[in-house]
C-alpha cells in the first residue's frame, strides 16, 4: 500500500488520520528498538512490523523502505532531543548554567534508553549521514542562544561539534561497559569543552 492508498474513512470511530499517526509513532519505536537491540540486519519489513503489532503492508502507508522509517525516526528523536535540551538551556539565567543543563537533559535521555542510544550511534550511512545533520543542527542552536556575534557564534558552533562528537563517544563507552562514566561525569566533560573561553 502506497501512501496515495491510505484509506480516509473513520474505523470504530477513530478517525483515519489519527490510525495512521499511530501506525507511524508505533513503526518508529520498533525500528529503533530492533536497530538498538539486534543491529540493523535484524530491521527487516516483517520483523519492524511485527514488533510494531501491524501487518508488513503498512510500513509502506508512509515509508518507501525499512531505511526510509529508520531516517524519520531518527529524525524524530534528534528533533525531540534539541527541543527538550534548548527548553532546559533557556529556563537559566547564567551561560554556563544553561549549557550545562542543555548537556545533561541530552545525556541523561540518551544513557536513559540504551536501544534508543545505540539506534542513534548506528553506523549504516543513512543514519551516520542524519547523526552528522543532527549534531550541526544542534551546534548552530546553541550558538544562537548563547552568543551575540558572528565570531563568537563560529568559534561556539566548532566547539559544539567538537563536544558533542566527543560527548557521544563518552556514551558509547558507557553502553559498551564503562558505566563509571555516568551522566554526572560525561555532562561536566562535554561542558567543559563547551564553555572553554567563555
Amino acid at each position: 500500500m502506497r501512501p496515495r492508498d491510505v484509506p480516509t474513512r473513520p474505523y470504530a470511530g477513530v478517525p483515519a488520520a489519527d490510525r495512521l499517526d499511530d501506525r507511524r509513532q508505533r513503526l518508529q519505536a520498533a525500528v529503533v528498538r530492533i536497530v538498538g537491540r539486534d543491529g540493523w540486519s535484524a530491521a527487516t519489513v516483517r520483523a519492524v512490523a511485527s514488533e510494531a503489532g501491524v501487518g508488513p503492508r503498512f510500513l509502506y502507508e508512509s515509508y518507501t523502505d525499512v531505511e526510509d522509517l529508520a531516517v524519520h525516526a531518527y529524525e524524530a528523536i534528534g528533533a525531540q532531543l534539541i527541543e527538550e535540551s534548548v527548553r532546559s538551556l533557556t529556563l537559566q539565567t547564567d551561560v554556563a548554567a544553561g549549557i550545562r543543563a542543555g548537556v545533561e537533559s541530552i545525556i541523561t535521555a540518551l544513557l536513559a534508553d540504551p536501544d534508543r542510544t545505540r539506534f542513534l550511534l548506528s553506523e549504516t550511512p543513512r543514519l551516520a549521514a542524519r547523526r552528522r545533520a543532527l549534531l550541526e543542527t544542534a551546534a548552530d542552536e546553541l550558538a544562537r542562544l548563547t552568543t551575540e556575534n558572528v565570531d563568537d557564534a563560529v568559534a561556539a558552533r566548532r566547539r559544539a561539534i567538537f563536544a558533542a562528537g566527543g560527548g557521544l563517544e563518552l556514551v558509547r563507552t558507557h553502553w559498551d561497559g564503562d558505566h563509571a562514566l555516568d551522566a554526572a561525569s560525561i555532562t561536566t566533560t562535554i561542558s567543559q569543552a563547551l564553555l572553554a573561553d567563555i
